[in-house]
Parts: C-alpha cells; sequence; structure tokens
C-alpha cells in the first residue's frame, strides 16, 4: 500500500516538472490519458481542487490507476482479435457510434435515447438501422461505469478483499478505453475515415482516423499545464453526463476536417498551432471525464445496496 501510494506521488510530481512525448488514441494513448486522469484525483490534490474527503476515491484506487488501470484500458482494442470470431464480431461497435442516422430520425441525447442497450437496438431495427453497423458506444461507457460502481460497493463491504481491489482497477480500466474514444469526435460519426453521403456508404478510408488517432504522439506537452483548471464532477445523473461529452465530441467532426490538412502524418510532429490546440483540448477532455466518472461511481457506490447471498469472506477457503 504504502509503496504504491509512494508510487503515484512521485510519478504525479515527476510529470509535473517534465515535459513528455505525447500519445493518443492507439494503445500507448489510452494508457497515457487514463494514467493521466489519476492527477485529478490524486492523494494531495491542489487546494480548491477536490470535494469533500467522502467524493475521493482511496488512495489504492488512484495510485492502481497508473500502474494497473492504465494497462487494463488496452484491453478492448485486443478483444478486436479475428482468432476469437464471437469476441470479434460483437466488440468492434463498442466503441463508436454513428449519430447521424439517428439525428436524421429526430433522435437527441438524452432525453429521447434510449437509456439501455437493447431499448435502442429496438429503436435501431424499428427503422431499419443495424445498431451493430452504427455502434453501441455509450452504452458500453454507462454500464462498465455502473460495473465499477458495483465493485467499488463491494470493496466498501469488504475492504481488505485484495480480488475485489483487482477487479475495480481492471473495471477501470476497461471503462476508460470506450470513455476515451467517447472523446475522439470521429468514433461519433459516420465519418470516421473521410466524407460519405450516406450511412451505408463504405468509408473511403482516407486516413484520417489514424492520424487522429495518433495526434497526440506528435507534439510536447507538460500534463500539469494540459490540465489546468480541470477538475474530475461528480455527476448526477451519469446518463445524461455521457451523452453531453457526447455532444461536445460529435460537434467537433466539422473541426477535425477543417484541420485535415494541417495533421501531420503518422509518427510525424505537429508544427501546427491549432492542430495542437485541437490535440491538447481533446486531452483534456478525455481525462477529465475519465476522472469524474471514476469519482461518480466512488461516491455513487456508497448507496449500492448488494445482494444478500454475496457474501465474499465466506468464499474465503482455508489454506
Amino acid at each position: 500500500m504504502i509503496r504504491r501510494v509512494w508510487f503515484v506521488t512521485a510519478w504525479l510530481s515527476l510529470m509535473a516538472g517534465f515535459a513528455i512525448t505525447a500519445f493518443a488514441w492507439h494503445e500507448k494513448e489510452h494508457h497515457a490519458i487514463t494514467a493521466m486522469s489519476a492527477r485529478l484525483l490524486a492523494p494531495a490534490p491542489a487546494p480548491g481542487s477536490a470535494g469533500p474527503a467522502s467524493e475521493k476515491p482511496p488512495d489504492w484506487f488512484v495510485a492502481g490507476i497508473v500502474d494497473d488501470a492504465a494497462q487494463d484500458s488496452l484491453d478492448p482494442d485486443n478483444f478486436k482479435n479475428r482468432a476469437m470470431p464471437q469476441l470479434d464480431s460483437t466488440e468492434p461497435p463498442e466503441h463508436y457510434l454513428d449519430y447521424e442516422p439517428l439525428e436524421a430520425l429526430g433522435v437527441l441525447p438524452p432525453g429521447v435515447m434510449p437509456r439501455f442497450r437493447y431499448d435502442y437496438h429496438k429503436l435501431c431495427y424499428e427503422h431499419r438501422l443495424d445498431p451493430q453497423k452504427i455502434g453501441v458506444l455509450p452504452w458500453a461507457v454507462a454500464e462498465w461505469q455502473q460495473r465499477l460502481a458495483l465493485a467499488f460497493a463491494e470493496h466498501r463491504k469488504w475492504p481488505n478483499n485484495a480480488a475485489i481491489r483487482r477487479k475495480c482497477l481492471v473495471y477501470a480500466g476497461l471503462m476508460s478505453h470506450y470513455a476515451g474514444d467517447l472523446c475522439m469526435p470521429l468514433h461519433t460519426t459516420m465519418h470516421h475515415d473521410g466524407r460519405v453521403k450516406t450511412h451505408n456508404d463504405p468509408s473511403p478510408r482516407t486516413g484520417i482516423h489514424a492520424k487522429v488517432d495518433g495526434l497526440f504522439r506528435t507534439f510536447d506537452y507538460d500534463p500539469r499545464k494540459v490540465l489546468d483548471g480541470a477538475r474530475a464532477e461528480v455527476y448526477d445523473d451519469v446518463w445524461a453526463a455521457i451523452w453531453k461529452e457526447f455532444d461536445r465530441s460529435h460537434a467537433l467532426v466539422d473541426r477535425v476536417y477543417e484541420l485535415a490538412d494541417k495533421l501531420p502524418p503518422r509518427n510525424g510532429r505537429a508544427d501546427d498551432p491549432d492542430v495542437i490546440a485541437f490535440g491538447t483540448e481533446r486531452m483534456k477532455a478525455g481525462a477529465t471525464f475519465i476522472a469524474s466518472l471514476y469519482r461518480t461511481a466512488w461516491v455513487k457506490s456508497a448507496d449500492v445496496k448488494l445482494p444478500n447471498w454475496l457474501d465474499r469472506e465466506a468464499l474465503t477457503l482455508p489454506h
């Protein structure tokens, strides 16, 4: 415990003092944006940057974001593996939502959009849309955030159970991947890799998606400056908050295409200030959204009633 808290404190101090080469939404990018979210939940936050102590996740969790959850954040992309055909057929839609076909129906978030995955499926089928094709990203974020809240509720009841702590960090890593995807504008649109006329048209595969996915690595940044003024919130309505963040991200699709000619090639260097500003803003948005979902899961877990049959202590076997 002491080692892990010391590690995250030392890591945050190091990150505050140096600019580093940045990463975005590929494997290293999800790792980086998840780790950055720990700065907003740190054991020793800056004055005025945190709420009451009851709203702060445990120190072991904050430390674990850096060296465990950030690693686990890579897994959802690994789930898209052709060697696992059933998993490969169901995982990709978890990572995006092509919103334009729904927008054309007059379905606007969050009030009209179904809160539950299969009600959304029903809506799609009623309008001859395929949810597996247009995606289910907001539901993936909501469901994994609730799984994390349940795991936190178990921790509150059995605070010394190491298996529950590990589970909290695994769930946190998986949730952060989908939350990070939601903050990448091209994960919210049918124009995900070049413009199309209808959602049924094949993508032109222009390569713009890969450039934006790798944008953070093309410029140097100081995490302290990136997150300046950011604060992890506690959401009253997580579903509404997810759609509010989705709307912010989706509103930037046109901006991405305005910057298309200025985007550096993969593994190149960004030198345009507008591109760097865009990348920095999205980095901040992603880390803040992830941290807010973590903090909300912890706070809401205090009100979760676990089923009577669940007794983790009874499952401990004698040596």
